[in-house]
C-alpha cells in the first residue's frame, strides 16, 4: 500500500516549524548543511516536486493539479495553526481546501483507471519494490521506489532510498512532540485560559481547532463573522500566551527526541541544501 502522506502544504509547513526548533539544539550552525533550509526554501523544493509530479502524471496519461504552496504569513504553534493578527483581519482563518482536485479527478476515472492512476502516482505494492524505515515511536512506514511521487523527489535528492528514511524519521518527530504537548499539565492550563477568554468574548470553543474547522472557505470569500472569530482566536491565543507556551513546550519535547537522531536531522539538511540547489536551478 503506498505510504499516507499529510496534505503538501501541511507537511511543508510543519517541517518548517520542525527543524527551526531541532535547530535549536546545535551548538554549530555555521555551515549551510548544518542548518535547517528557511521556509523559502521549503516552499521552492515543493512547488519543484509538486512540478515534478504533474510532468510525470501527464506523460502517463493523467492530469495532476500541482497543489499550491502554504502562505508564509501564518505562525502555528502545534498543535493549532493559529493566524497572526494581521492574517486574521484579512484572511480570517485563511482557505480551507476541503475537496483535493486530484481525488476528485481520480473519482471520476473508471475503476480500472483508478487503479492506474494510483499505480503511476504512488507505485506498486510489491515488497522488492519498497522502501522502508523504523519511526521512533515504533513500527515501520514504507513506500514504493516506483511511481510519480517516488521519482519527482528523487529527481531533487538523487538518493530515495536515504532521503525517504531521513525525511520519515524528521518528520515523526512532530507526531511525537504534538502528543507530548497535548499531554502537558502546563499547556492544559494555557488551553482553560484561552477557554476562558473566548468565553468572555461569547464564543463556546474548546480549542482553536474548533473555531478553525467551524468556518471553511474558499480562496474566493471570507465572511466578516469568520473575521471576528479568527481575530478573538488569534487574540486570545496572544493575550493567554497559549501561543508562546505552545512554541517553548513544542521544542522542549523535540529536544528530548533530536539527539538519538542527530545524524539523521544532519544528513536531512545535507540532502535539502542539494534540493534547493536543483530546484532552483529547474524553476520556471
Amino acid at each position: 500500500m503506498p505510504k499516507k502522506c499529510l496534505n503538501t502544504k501541511t507537511w511543508l509547513f510543519t517541517l518548517a516549524l520542525l527543524i527551526s526548533a531541532l535547530s535549536t539544539n546545535q551548538s554549530t550552525a555555521s555551515a549551510s548543511t548544518n542548518a535547517p533550509a528557511s521556509r523559502h526554501n521549503l516552499l521552492l523544493i515543493g512547488r519543484a516536486v509538486q512540478k515534478n509530479i504533474r510532468s510525470c502524471m501527464e506523460r502517463q496519461g493523467f492530469q495532476y493539479v500541482a497543489e499550491p504552496s502554504e502562505s508564509l504569513d501564518i505562525t502555528a504553534p502545534l498543535p493549532y495553526s493559529i493566524p497572526t493578527l494581521a492574517m486574521a483581519r484579512r484572511d480570517g482563518f485563511g482557505a480551507q481546501d476541503l475537496i483535493d482536485p486530484n481525488q476528485k479527478y481520480s473519482s471520476l476515472l473508471s475503476d480500472a483507471r483508478q487503479r492506474s492512476y494510483l499505480l503511476a502516482l504512488y507505485g506498486g505494492t510489491v515488497s522488492t519494490d519498497q522502501v522502508t524505515v523504523v519511526i521512533p515511536q515504533g513500527g515501520v512506514i514504507g513506500h514504493s521506489k516506483s511511481g510519480c511521487q517516488a521519482s519527482a523527489e528523487r529527481a531533487l535528492y538523487v538518493n530515495y532510498q536515504k532521503w525517504f528514511r531521513v525525511s520519515t524519521i524528521v518528520g515523526n518527530y512532530q507526531a511525537i512532540a504534538q502528543s507530548e504537548l497535548l499531554n502537558s499539565k502546563t499547556f492544559e492550563r494555557q488551553l482553560d485560559s484561552w477557554r476562558l477568554c473566548v468565553q468572555g468574548k461569547g464564543f463556546k470553543w474548546t480549542n482553536p481547532n474548533v473555531a478553525i474547522f467551524s468556518y471553511v472557505h474558499s480562496h474566493n470569500h471570507v465572511s466578516r463573522s469568520e473575521i471576528i472569530a479568527a481575530i478573538v482566536v488569534s487574540t486570545c491565543a496572544s493575550r493567554t500566551g497559549l501561543e508562546k507556551v505552545a512554541s517553548k513546550q513544542f521544542e522542549h519535547y523535540v529536544s528530548k527526541f533530536s539527539n538519538q537522531y542527530r545524524k539523521e536531522v544532519r544528513v536531512y539538511w545535507q540532502m535539502q541544501v542539494e534540493a534547493v540547489r536543483t530546484a532552483d536551478a529547474t524553476k520556471v
